[in-house]
Protein backbone atom coordinates (compact mmCIF):
# COMPACT_ATOMS: atom_id res chain seq x y z
CA UNK A 1 0.00 0.00 0.00
CA UNK A 2 1.33 3.43 -0.93
CA UNK A 3 1.14 6.22 1.66
CA UNK A 4 -2.08 8.17 1.24
CA UNK A 5 -0.36 11.41 0.33
CA UNK A 6 2.59 9.99 -1.62
CA UNK A 7 3.42 11.49 -4.98
CA UNK A 8 2.19 9.37 -7.87
CA UNK A 9 5.32 9.65 -10.03
CA UNK A 10 7.91 6.87 -9.98
CA UNK A 11 10.81 7.43 -7.61
CA UNK A 12 13.07 5.50 -5.30
CA UNK A 13 11.39 4.44 -2.04
CA UNK A 14 14.40 5.85 -0.15
CA UNK A 15 13.19 9.35 -1.03
CA UNK A 16 9.89 8.80 0.78
CA UNK A 17 9.73 10.20 4.29
CA UNK A 18 9.88 7.51 6.97
CA UNK A 19 7.35 9.39 9.12
CA UNK A 20 4.68 11.77 7.90
CA UNK A 21 2.13 13.45 10.18
CA UNK A 22 -0.63 15.44 8.49
CA UNK A 23 -4.02 16.90 9.31
CA UNK A 24 -6.44 16.23 6.44
CA UNK A 25 -9.60 18.31 6.29
CA UNK A 26 -12.88 16.48 6.97
CA UNK A 27 -13.60 16.61 3.23
CA UNK A 28 -10.21 15.02 2.44
CA UNK A 29 -10.77 12.36 5.10
CA UNK A 30 -14.15 11.47 3.58
CA UNK A 31 -12.71 11.33 0.05
CA UNK A 32 -9.98 8.97 1.29
CA UNK A 33 -12.58 6.73 2.95
CA UNK A 34 -10.96 7.10 6.36
CA UNK A 35 -14.29 6.97 8.25
CA UNK A 36 -14.85 3.48 6.83
CA UNK A 37 -11.64 2.08 8.33
CA UNK A 38 -11.82 -0.38 11.25
CA UNK A 39 -11.31 1.19 14.64
CA UNK A 40 -9.40 0.33 17.77
CA UNK A 41 -10.22 1.75 21.19
CA UNK A 42 -7.38 2.31 23.65
CA UNK A 43 -7.83 3.55 27.21
CA UNK A 44 -4.24 2.94 28.29
CA UNK A 45 -0.81 3.60 26.84
CA UNK A 46 0.42 1.05 24.30
CA UNK A 47 3.31 0.25 21.95
CA UNK A 48 3.31 -1.20 18.47
CA UNK A 49 6.04 -2.42 16.13
CA UNK A 50 6.10 -1.89 12.40
CA UNK A 51 8.17 -4.38 10.40
CA UNK A 52 10.69 -3.57 7.69
CA UNK A 53 8.91 -3.09 4.36
CA UNK A 54 5.52 -2.30 5.90
CA UNK A 55 3.64 0.96 5.89
CA UNK A 56 1.44 1.75 8.88
CA UNK A 57 -1.30 4.36 8.65
CA UNK A 58 -3.24 5.60 11.67
CA UNK A 59 -5.97 8.26 11.96
CA UNK A 60 -7.08 9.67 15.31
CA UNK A 61 -10.89 9.80 15.38
CA UNK A 62 -11.33 10.82 19.01
CA UNK A 63 -9.26 11.39 22.11
CA UNK A 64 -5.83 12.93 22.41
CA UNK A 65 -2.36 12.10 23.60
CA UNK A 66 1.24 11.96 22.55
CA UNK A 67 3.16 9.74 20.19
CA UNK A 68 6.86 8.91 20.13
CA UNK A 69 8.25 7.17 17.04
CA UNK A 70 11.67 5.51 16.72
CA UNK A 71 12.53 4.71 13.09
CA UNK A 72 15.26 4.39 10.49
CA UNK A 73 15.68 7.26 8.04
CA UNK A 74 14.80 6.00 4.53
CA UNK A 75 17.41 8.33 3.01
CA UNK A 76 20.15 6.66 5.08
CA UNK A 77 19.25 2.93 5.29
CA UNK A 78 22.41 2.01 7.20
CA UNK A 79 22.17 5.00 9.51
CA UNK A 80 21.27 5.51 13.11
CA UNK A 81 17.81 5.31 14.59
CA UNK A 82 15.89 8.58 14.34
CA UNK A 83 13.08 9.64 16.63
CA UNK A 84 10.18 12.02 16.94
CA UNK A 85 9.30 12.33 20.60
CA UNK A 86 6.07 13.35 22.32
CA UNK A 87 4.30 14.57 19.19
CA UNK A 88 0.91 15.97 20.18
CA UNK A 89 -1.95 14.02 18.54
CA UNK A 90 -5.66 14.77 18.57
CA UNK A 91 -8.75 14.11 16.41
CA UNK A 92 -7.95 14.59 12.74
CA UNK A 93 -4.27 13.60 12.99
CA UNK A 94 -3.08 11.21 10.26
CA UNK A 95 0.17 9.32 10.93
CA UNK A 96 2.02 7.38 8.23
CA UNK A 97 5.12 5.35 9.03
CA UNK A 98 7.10 3.73 6.24
CA UNK A 99 9.38 0.90 7.35
CA UNK A 100 10.71 -0.51 10.58
CA UNK A 101 9.61 1.54 13.58
CA UNK A 102 8.40 1.47 17.17
CA UNK A 103 5.37 3.61 18.02
CA UNK A 104 4.79 4.49 21.68
CA UNK A 105 1.30 5.86 22.26
CA UNK A 106 0.28 7.81 25.36
CA UNK A 107 -3.40 8.51 26.10
CA UNK A 108 -4.24 11.83 27.82
CA UNK A 109 -7.58 10.88 29.40
CA UNK A 110 -7.91 7.20 30.37
CA UNK A 111 -11.72 7.54 30.74
CA UNK A 112 -12.21 9.10 27.32
CA UNK A 113 -9.58 6.91 25.71
CA UNK A 114 -8.55 7.20 22.10
CA UNK A 115 -10.16 5.79 18.95
CA UNK A 116 -7.61 5.05 16.24
CA UNK A 117 -8.66 4.09 12.71
CA UNK A 118 -6.51 1.85 10.50
CA UNK A 119 -7.05 0.95 6.83
CA UNK A 120 -6.88 -2.79 7.63
CA UNK A 121 -8.12 -4.88 10.51
CA UNK A 122 -4.95 -5.40 12.54
CA UNK A 123 -6.25 -7.01 15.71
CA UNK A 124 -6.16 -10.52 14.23
CA UNK A 125 -6.49 -12.32 17.58
CA UNK A 126 -9.76 -10.59 18.38
CA UNK A 127 -11.04 -11.24 14.86
CA UNK A 128 -10.25 -14.95 15.22
CA UNK A 129 -12.13 -15.18 18.54
CA UNK A 130 -15.19 -13.43 17.09
CA UNK A 131 -15.12 -15.63 13.96
CA UNK A 132 -14.84 -18.82 16.05
CA UNK A 133 -17.73 -17.66 18.24
CA UNK A 134 -19.89 -17.02 15.17
CA UNK A 135 -19.12 -20.48 13.76
CA UNK A 136 -20.07 -22.13 17.08
CA UNK A 137 -23.25 -20.05 17.28
CA UNK A 138 -24.27 -21.04 13.75
CA UNK A 139 -23.52 -24.71 14.45
CA UNK A 140 -25.67 -24.49 17.56
CA UNK A 141 -28.54 -23.04 15.53
CA UNK A 142 -28.22 -25.79 12.90
CA UNK A 143 -28.12 -28.58 15.48
CA UNK A 144 -30.99 -27.00 17.44
CA UNK A 145 -33.17 -26.62 14.37
CA UNK A 146 -32.50 -30.17 13.13
CA UNK A 147 -33.47 -31.74 16.49
CA UNK A 148 -36.37 -29.36 17.10
CA UNK A 149 -38.81 -31.38 15.00
CA UNK A 150 -38.46 -34.57 17.06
Amino acid sequence: MQPLFAKTNNYNIASEPAVEITFPTPTEAISLGIQQWPQQFHSTNWNESINEGQIATRYILSGSGRLSISYYNNDDPGGDIQSRNNVRIYPGTLIEVNGEAILQWSVDDKKEGMIVLTPTYEEGGKLLVVAAGMVLFCLGLLIGSSTGGL
